[in-house]
């Protein structure tokens, strides 16, 4: 597979070329860096050519796109590899992780759940399917990540449709002596009714009355 051909080192990596250690200040150093345009975006390219990366040869490239803070260090080990061609191989590895990641920590998508293979495809299913909902939303709603969609999808959710459990609670709050009332989402007003005593707050946002 010729993604695997291409790595991204960490921070620390040294490489070495004609038997000299390089890291990355050192490849700043020594090389001029080079522009490049990659399916509309601007890169900024620092090459190492034919060095050595844990005992094999490869091409070293560090790169700067327009929307990232530090140099990415991709490595790969095809010597004849273009700029071009190492980047998007990585761009196409980091989606399918990135697609991974958001699959197995976010949605759980991993291993069966029921002893009936039917239901497990159908749990796949609805999982695969609120994965492709939510990445079609992202572009919608100025490009939030994965999970701050899910996060307030499923706050969203959890308003409109209640679970049961909530209304059970509602029930045991009813034979209670408490009385809650919500004029607006982020106010509250409780009047507890035990005895006379009065106190009276003054916030930075509302005058609230406390009676206990």
């Amino acid at each position: 597979n010729s993604i695997k051909l291409t790595t991204r080192l960490n921070k620390n990596f040294v490489v070495s070329l004609s038997g000299k250690e390089f890291r990355e200040i050192d490849i700043f150093n020594k090389t001029n860096p080079i522009k490049r345009i990659i399916k509309g975006k601007s890169y900024v390219i620092y090459p190492l050519k034919r060095c050595i990366w844990n005992k094999v040869a490869g091409n070293l490239f560090l790169v700067k796109g327009e929307e990232y803070k530090d140099f990415m260090p991709l490595f790969s080990i095809s010597l004849k590899s273009k700029p071009e061609t190492v980047i998007q191989k990585y761009l196409e590895r980091f989606t399918i992780e990135q697609t991974n990641k958001e699959s197995k920590s976010y949605l759980n998508i991993e291993g069966s759940y029921f002893r009936k293979k039917e239901s497990n495809y159908g749990d796949f299913f609805m999982r695969f399917l609120m994965h492709n909902f939510i990445q079609y939303l992202r572009p919608k709603l100025d490009n939030m990540s994965f999970k701050e969609v899910l996060d307030n999808l499923s706050l969203y959710l959890l308003w409109k449709y209640p679970p049961k459990c909530v209304f059970e609670f509602e029930k045991l709050l009813a034979n209670l002596d408490i009385n809650l009332n919500f004029d607006e989402p982020d106010q509250s007003n409780i009047d507890f009714k035990y005895s006379d005593w009065s106190y009276e707050v003054n916030g930075n946002f509302n005058l609230a009355e406390c009676c206990v």
